[in-house]
């Protein structure tokens, strides 16, 4: 049984291209249901989520991979494996807090944010933001209609369950 899958950094697109060309979803979920633990790391944690367009937000990742059919341009999908529901803006910095709140609202859910300090975890169901010291954080979506707040670590990580 795997421990953990990683799905790391690099170019979105081309990554999530590549995970849905090779059955990526499914790999995830079985990896899942083992127990193991799913990791996206950067890119990686934007394909796990509802939308994949968060990607494109700063105008760094290519909309379509080179090797992708014509059929794909256009594609804004991501896996969809988050199990609260929402997609992943990483790298999230003041300077992006323009854009996110610009176009948060095109997304098909709620947005989680993330700087390069944090971190999102599940643990029996439930999701937590934790900073680099791993603490855990109030966090907020940036859609407001959409605002949920953590009040702390799990049962299952804080030694009371």
């Amino acid at each position: 049984m795997p421990a953990a899958l990683v799905l790391g950094n690099g170019e979105t697109y081309a990554l999530l291209y590549e995970l849905q060309r090779l059955g990526g979803h499914r790999l995830c979920n079985a990896a899942m249901d083992m127990g193991a633990v799913v990791v996206g790391v950067s890119a990686g944690a934007i394909c796990l989520g509802l939308s994949a367009e968060t990607a494109l937000w700063k105008g760094r990742d290519m909309e379509s991979p080179p090797n992708a059919p014509e059929a794909w341009a256009g594609h804004k999908d991501g896996m969809a494996l988050v199990p609260t529901g929402f997609s992943v803006f990483v790298h999230d910095a003041e300077e992006h807090s323009g854009v996110v709140a610009d176009r948060c609202g095109s997304l098909p859910g709620p947005l989680l944010t993330l700087t390069d300090e944090q971190h999102v975890s599940y643990v029996g169901g439930r999701q937590s933001v934790l900073d680099e010291d791993y603490e855990f954080l109030p966090h907020f979506y940036a859609d407001d209609d959409a605002v949920e707040e953590d009040t702390g670590p799990p049962d299952a990580l804080d030694g009371e369950g």
